[in-house]
């Protein structure tokens, strides 16, 4: 399955698709550990108006494509914050955010022969992936705007 997978950027008439797929693995997998105002301000985040806005600021994404469809979408920020890293439910633990991630690593060193890590703040349910992908926590958990997270980085 993964040998016929595609990693690209996305194209500007994605970012519906892409929201989608963000906005339905978090209403699954995040939304119902966080508060309200951490699910209305994640939403915001991730639809498709906005991240056309972040894309031409400083945010590329990235997406994992089977089969004509996308399965796994990533966005880094500034070519060294992972900002976004989900995997449709169905495709998780198929190595697919191992790919992605593994992209997103390519290209921000591309942008920054120097860059020696990169940080995500993840979602209390994704510590253990991230680690398993080679990240380590930097703090303890937080919470800014209703939005709880582990800061976290991976050294390159």
């Amino acid at each position: 399955m993964i040998e016929r997978m595609q990693i690209r950027p996305a194209r500007s008439d994605e970012y519906q698709e892409v929201s989608d797929l963000v906005l339905r693995v978090f209403d699954l997998d995040v939304a119902p550990l966080y508060i309200a105002e951490g699910i209305e301000v994640f939403h915001s985040y991730s639809q498709a108006a906005a991240m056309r806005e972040r894309a031409g600021a400083g945010h590329t994404i990235l997406v994992a494509e089977l089969e004509g469809r996308l399965v796994g979408a990533a966005e880094v920020r500034d070519f060294n914050h992972l900002s976004l890293l989900f995997v449709e439910r169905q495709s998780q633990r198929n190595g697919i955010g191992r790919m992605l991630l593994l992209e997103v690593l390519r290209l921000c060193r591309a942008h920054i022969s120097s860059l020696k890590a990169m940080t995500v703040n993840s979602s209390p349910n994704a510590v253990e992936a991230y680690k398993r992908l080679g990240f380590r926590a930097t703090s303890g958990l937080q919470r800014k705007d209703g939005i709880d997270f582990v800061s976290m980085e991976i050294k390159i």
